[in-house]
């Protein structure tokens, strides 16, 4: 008999349908040769369009790759073809990258939004806004993936203590959102652990789901999920409220719980939207 009961019964499970929000689950098969916990985030592996691996790691960033170095200007900036001078400029970027404009320590960078032109990674023109902060340093940059740049505008300044700022790209994402799978569901008829490779398992890819998050979150924060490991412990396909400098990457989710580190917080997606 029962006589042990806790005051505050546990939220879910990681992986769990979270509310009867309206769900769309698929079937997928492991390719990772080590599995797939539930709660992770998967995306199409190589084997076909319904194998599903844990999102692979990076590449490096490269600050300057579309302008280079910069000055400070009194006025607006525009650039465009020649302007785009850094090693990629207005070239196609394969796969698509998100961007990262860089800001060097200035009081001169005043409150404003500097726009990206481009094209997205389904080819259709696409913009977006990028708050710069006051006085910087700062590493900004908007949460859409480009294939290619067509232009980018820069507010005025007020230049005078030497400052600069230039326009990269971010970690090289071996998968774009397209490629994204959904979040592996906890099935409780399975054995506990992860999913072995070649099984088929559930992944969600439209509702609300359970997850753990790596550092604490708010609710309406947007959804980042790892791709590099740097501490022991960590795990890609995990989820978090930023891109941990680089080692995280935003996917079209949010959260609709505030939760604490390692605290198990509601995520909302819907692929069939993004």
């Amino acid at each position: 008999m029962q006589l042990d009961y806790s005051e505050k019964p546990a939220l879910g499970v990681e992986g769990m349908i979270a509310d009867s929000t309206d769900s769309t689950v698929e079937t997928r098969f492991v390719q990772d040769s080590d599995g797939i916990t539930p709660g992770l985030l998967v995306v199409r592996g190589s084997a076909a369009d319904d194998a599903a691996i844990k999102p692979p790691t990076p590449t490096a960033a490269d600050d300057e790759a579309i302008i280079t170095a910069t000055a400070l200007s009194a006025a607006p900036s525009l650039f465009t073809g020649a302007g785009l001078n850094g090693v990629v400029g207005g070239s196609e970027l394969t796969p698509a990258r998100q961007l990262q404009l860089t800001l060097t320590s200035d009081p001169g960078f005043m409150p404003g939004p500097a726009t990206v032109v481009g094209l997205s990674e389904r080819g259709e023109r696409d913009t977006e806004s990028i708050g710069i902060p006051p006085g910087g340093p700062a590493v900004v940059g908007p949460t859409k993936f480009f294939s290619r740049l067509l232009s980018f505008s820069m507010p005025a300044a007020t230049p005078g203590a030497g400052g600069s700022w230039r326009l990269g790209v971010g970690a090289a994402w071996a998968f774009k959102v397209g490629d994204i799978q959904g979040v592996a569901m906890f099935d409780a008829t399975k054995a506990p652990g992860p999913y072995k490779e070649m099984a088929p398992f559930p992944v969600v890819r439209r509702g609300h789901v359970w997850v753990v998050v790596e550092n604490a979150v708010q609710f309406g924060d947007k959804a980042f999920v790892r791709a590099t490991v740097n501490v022991t412990g960590q795990r890609r396909g995990a989820f978090r409220s930023d891109d941990d400098s680089g080692r995280a990457s935003a996917i079209p989710a949010r959260f609709v719980t505030s939760a604490g580190v390692g605290g198990l917080a509601k995520l909302e997606l819907d692929l069939y939207a993004a």
